[in-house]
């Protein structure tokens, strides 16, 4: 979960970018060719080179380091299932990132790291000193130039060498703490979810371009903004366009991944593991730092302004998913409803597509619904490859009424109507398909 997590937000474009905008200018980000600011990330710095220079050499160099980076966090959760055979593996990948990532701290601490291969308790008190060696150089040269990025892949090397070392063992001393903060949590979450919901609503039945809320209702009511967004705006030209790429997605990634999984259910070795590590890596495209390159050879080849370069970074995005789910799903099958095929003289080709397929049918519903989601949901891939008002998506569609923080002449009002038009819609397509979440096969629910 954390590596997952880890490259999703590595990548995280969309929410910076909407609510910040990079940030105001830091006094240490102020370069000869660009001004970083206090939100500043990478895909926003990428995007903010790619949209300002006419030359994508830049973008993609950095592009580069940050894929340099997320391969070592790969490299990382793969050999972490092996720790006990590869503990000296994991602290040279530590050397390695380092040295590599480092700069002239992580050459002298990539020697230190190197000491602890001959005695592993060194580890700790090295990595004390990188945390303080890094944190002294942020305060005193400012983060840009004082952090040290190898240190976040020490510190996960740690915390793996440590599991291994400690085992699994359970501190029941904090299960009642450890549930009143599950509860708070959950609260939090569940109001932080139907809050910014009422004053969507709120926002979309006001008759000013507003967030700022003083009333129960709005002072100024009206339904004129839908009407607005239905019939000038051609809000149902772009659902019908949101429709098309989420459906073609939807579809795509079950047919292109249950015969993966049909395959990866029989490998049980590392064989299978560096298979998803792979599907893993594939699934990190999708961030700027691979939207940049990617955009050039789509242009090389004439795609600009048309879907296919979308669908297919929005298929790249759900494949891992969907081969995670429907492998874990198909390995609940009784291996005794395959014995009882063979003796029928059904072959394992025959057992996949007219047994296990049709009692796939509720785990491939959801893949469906993730990558239809996923799709309908998506910003960036329609913001850098979609030209036309005509065959803009909802993210984008969305996002020309408001733009971001910046933005001088923002449209609250339409945006309110639009976006709770669709999500409508979606609520509408998710209650459709919720009977077949939670299935599992040969269940008394399911036919």
């Amino acid at each position: 979960m954390f590596t997952i997590n880890f490259i999703k937000f590595l990548k995280e474009f969309t929410v910076v970018f909407l609510m910040t905008d990079g940030g105001p200018p830091l006094v240490s980000g102020f370069t000869k060719r660009s001004i970083i600011g206090a939100t500043t990330t990478l895909d926003i710095f990428i995007y903010d080179i790619f949209t300002g220079r006419s030359s994508t050499g830049i973008a993609s160099a950095y592009s580069v380091l940050t894929l340099l980076l997320v391969a070592f966090v790969m490299i990382l959760w793969f050999l972490s299932s092996r720790v006990e055979l590869n503990a000296h593996l994991l602290i040279i990948l530590v050397v390695a990132a380092q040295t590599t990532l480092g700069g002239y701290t992580g050459l002298v601490f990539g020697g230190l790291y190197l000491l602890a291969v001959w005695k592993r308790g060194l580890f700790k008190y090295i990595l004390i000193g990188d945390i303080l060696v890094s944190l002294l150089l942020s305060l005193f040269n400012g983060f840009l130039r004082g952090f040290n990025a190898a240190t976040i892949i020490s510190l996960m090397v740690f915390l793996i060498l440590r599991r291994e070392r400690e085992g699994a063992a359970v501190v029941k001393s904090g299960d009642r703490a450890l549930k009143l903060l599950t509860g708070i949590v959950l609260a939090g979450v569940l109001i932080a979810s139907v809050l910014p919901l009422l004053v969507l609503v709120w926002i979309s039945l006001s008759g000013l371009s507003t967030t700022y809320i003083d009333s129960f209702l709005p002072r100024y009511f009206t339904l004129d903004n839908f009407v607005r967004v239905v019939g000038e705006e051609g809000i149902i030209s772009t659902l019908l366009n949101t429709l098309f790429v989420s459906l073609v997605t939807g579809l795509a990634v079950p047919l292109l991944t249950f015969q993966l999984a049909l395959a990866l259910r029989k490998i049980k070795n590392s064989l299978s593991d560096i298979a998803i590590v792979i599907l893993n890596t594939v699934g990190v495209i999708g961030g700027m730092h691979t939207l940049v390159p990617l955009y050039s050879i789509f242009r090389t080849m004439g795609m600009i302004d048309s879907y296919f370069p979308v669908v297919l970074v929005y298929i790249s995005h759900a494949i891992p998913f969907s081969v995670f789910t429907i492998r874990t799903y198909l390995e609940s099958v009784p291996e005794s409803l395959e014995d009882q095929a063979k003796i029928d003289g059904v072959g394992p080709v025959a057992f996949g597509f007219r047994i296990l397929l049709p009692l796939s049918r509720p785990v491939l519903t959801t893949s469906f619904i993730v990558a239809f989601l996923g799709a309908w949901n998506g910003f960036l891939a329609p913001l850098l490859f979609l030209l036309s008002d005509s065959k803009y998506t909802m993210g984008v569609k969305l996002y020309t009424y408001v733009g971001s923080l910046g933005s001088g002449n923002p449209q609250w009002n339409l945006f309110g109507a639009a976006a709770t038009i669709n999500l409508l819609v979606m609520g509408v397509i998710f209650y459709t398909f919720r009977g077949y979440l939670g299935k599992t096969p040969l269940s008394e629910n399911y036919e």
